[in-house]
């Protein structure tokens, strides 16, 4: 379940699209999260990816951070929805956007991400957190012994996980799974 965000909004925070890539799951490709029982509530944004603060004072501080940083953690596969609350005939139109930040830092739910002007106009906006920096891009000769097709790429192998649960899961918010439309920074 989500919460009430801007009028004729509602906001799902924090839903899992991978299972925590900590211990074992470090440095692999993301896994189906863990179902769970009843209904889950949404209303808390998910950790950001662990990366290096930006500096206050900096260019990107005063444009992206004057309210602070994310909390940081390796369990950050997480994804946000903005959906408009009124039920139509038809489905919504999806849009899913991946944050900038050079693949180092950034997350889905900085102050410039905010969802409700896209569902006020009739559009599911889904922003997505993904591993950054070492966590995400790391590769060394062990790594590509272990996944000679993947190693290194991470963070993009959240990005794709993320859609692929954009593709299973979005029709149950109202959203059109053939209108989905990405975008990147």
């Amino acid at each position: 379940s989500g919460v009430p965000s801007a009028d004729g909004v509602v906001v799902f925070k924090g839903i899992p699209y991978a299972a925590p890539p900590v211990g074992d799951l470090r440095w692999k490709a993301p896994e189906k999260p863990q179902p769970w029982d009843g209904v889950r509530v949404c209303d808390d944004f998910g950790n950001a990816a662990i990366q290096f603060p930006s500096e206050e004072g900096s260019f990107y501080w005063h444009e992206y951070y004057t309210e602070g940083h994310a909390p940081y953690s390796e369990d950050c596969l997480t994804l946000n929805i903005w959906a408009p609350s009124a039920k139509r005939p038809g489905k919504y139109p999806v849009a899913v956007f991946f944050h900038g930040g050079a693949f180092q830092s950034g997350w889905s739910f900085e102050k410039e991400f905010d969802g409700d002007e896209w569902a006020k106009r009739g559009v599911i906006l889904v922003t997505v957190n993904y591993r950054l920096g070492p966590m995400g891009f790391f590769c060394c000769p062990e790594l590509v012994a272990e996944n000679p097709d993947g190693a290194g790429n991470y963070g993009l192998m959240d990005q794709i996980a993320s859609l692929e649960w954009v593709r299973d899961n979005i029709e149950a918010f109202g959203g059109d799974v053939h209108g989905v439309q990405s975008a990147e920074t």
